[in-house]
């Protein structure tokens, strides 16, 4: 049984039309607006993944580095590659995504710019930098740069976080899950 409050409408009864059966798990009641009710799923942020770097990495002065995070907390849709650190968007899972990343350089000199990047890879194209912040210097001290980016993608887009930096003694880059990762997870709503 329902118990219907007092109409806000001078009175006027209020007529549900209820679906023929009760529904999956999960699944919540959506009127169509004129009282026609019909059981449907909330959509929700998957696919949604975590990963971070485990070990120290000394990487090049002036050469690109993809950033691969080996070690997931967790992966909803196993769309994640902890061999290549590439994101794959899943068949049918297209949309706006959220993407974060960061990484820290152990004591970069003054003076010394690095750069991290998201990336896009369309299905069969090439590599597409979507957005870039300036790694500051800090001498004497651990330097973490975060990148974070709304994206437009479609299924099977590849996203990479890559590095980059300038310092003519080459660079170390700080393992463990608060110095280096990336995580994203796709929005709903938009």
């Amino acid at each position: 049984s329902i118990d219907a409050p007092a109409s806000t409408t001078g009175g006027a009864d209020v007529t549900l039309t209820l679906p023929v059966n009760d529904g999956d798990a999960n699944q919540v009641l959506q009127t169509n607006g004129s009282g026609v009710l019909t059981w449907v799923t909330l959509p929700d942020n998957t696919p949604s993944w975590s990963a971070y770097k485990s070990a120290d990495t000394n990487i090049s002065s002036g050469t690109w580095y993809d950033l691969v995070c080996d070690t997931e907390l967790w992966d909803t849709d196993s769309a994640y590659d902890t061999s290549t650190g590439y994101f794959t968007v899943p068949s049918g899972k297209g949309g706006k995504y959220q993407i974060n990343a960061a990484w820290t350089f152990d004591d970069p000199g003054s003076g010394d710019l690095g750069f991290i990047t998201i990336n896009r890879t369309p299905d069969g194209g090439s590599i597409t930098e979507i957005h870039r912040v300036l790694q500051p210097t800090a001498s004497g001290w651990n330097s973490t740069t975060f990148i974070s980016a709304a994206v437009n993608l479609t299924a099977l887009d590849v996203i990479s976080i890559r590095l980059r930096h300038l310092d003519a003694s080459g660079q170390h880059i700080q393992g463990g899950i608060e110095n280096c990762w990336f995580s994203g997870f796709k929005l709903i709503g938009v």
